[in-house]
């Protein structure tokens, strides 16, 4: 569209789109989100509250992803989950 890549990465936060496999869920995706924050450095060990914002969960949203992607961390039961439905 005419815009810059410097322009994108400041609207957005990046140039990138991620798209999932075929089988892949959004799940999955989360998973590889946070893999990237540790490598980055993060601890997700004291993590309080995993919040997951799709228009695509899977299994229909129940479970909710979020509550997928805690219990994939293995995050206690002490850190709060929920999803923001897009649709």
């Amino acid at each position: 569209f005419g815009y810059g890549e410097d322009f994108v990465r400041g609207k957005l936060g990046s140039t990138r789109l991620p798209r999932l496999q075929p089988g892949q869920g959004t799940t999955a995706l989360c998973l590889d989100a946070a893999a990237q924050l540790v490598a980055d450095g993060a601890d997700l060990a004291g993590a309080g509250l995993v919040v997951v914002c799709t228009q695509n969960p899977d299994g229909h949203g129940i479970p909710h992803t979020s509550a997928r992607v805690q219990a994939a961390l293995g995050l206690g039961e002490d850190c709060a989950c929920f999803d923001l439905s897009l649709g």
